[in-house]
């Protein structure tokens, strides 16, 4: 994903809160809203009313609200820290993949990923197909290469060309991937001979 505008809030009245929000390049009729406090609850609004209900919804401190369309082009992160992002979030068939994801001879493996970025547990996770380099040190996941960071205890993982820090895994077999502090929304993207639905229920997961 790719910031495109972040603003903190923590000094600012609301009205500056509503036109930051009012400029955002938001077309979509209807949005939907994820709440992460600390269980995760959901919830579809017509745009408009984004200015009107975001202070109702989101308490600083202590949620996360994130925001997007059906589209998931993009999507707007408020912060409990205090700051809102706004993401482009590129469509997994728009991204290159690496020359060496092309070929049938990878070794590949379903796995858990987890953004891990600004430490928190409750960012976006996918389970999908990893692909592995012929060597075997960096791995391929929907459009993305990454390497080990050799160490890392909240992430394991970082993209190549951004930074930003992931934790892959094995899948656990209880379906416990996340951080038992963590939520927020599962994403399968995995195509397997065998059944993932058991541990995407217990996730509160999307298929894609």
């Amino acid at each position: 994903m790719e910031k495109m505008r972040a603003l903190d809030v923590s000094d600012l009245e609301d009205d500056d809160v509503c036109r930051w929000l009012a400029e955002l390049p938001i077309q979509s009729e209807h949005v939907n809203l994820l709440l992460v406090s600390p269980g995760i609850s959901g919830v579809r609004i017509p745009s408009y009313m984004l200015q009107r209900v975001w202070k109702d919804l989101w308490y600083r401190l202590t949620d996360d609200l994130w925001v997007t369309d059906e589209s998931e082009s993009w999507l707007l992160e408020l912060d409990h820290a205090e700051v809102f992002s706004f993401w482009a979030v590129p469509k997994a068939r728009e991204l290159p993949q690496p020359p060496e994801q092309r070929t049938s001879k990878l070794k590949s493996r379903i796995m858990y990923v987890e953004h891990k970025s600004g430490q928190s547990d409750c960012r976006p996770a996918w389970i999908g197909r990893v692909f592995f380099s012929k060597t075997g040190k960096t791995l391929y996941y929907r459009g993305k290469a990454f390497r080990s960071l050799k160490g890392g205890f909240c992430a394991n993982y970082f993209d190549v060309k951004t930074g930003e820090e992931y934790w892959i895994s094995r899948c656990k077999k209880n379906g416990q991937d996340r951080h038992w502090a963590g939520g927020g929304r599962l994403v399968s993207t995995a195509t397997c001979g065998r059944s993932i639905g058991p541990r995407l229920a217990a996730s509160q997961s999307i298929k894609i």
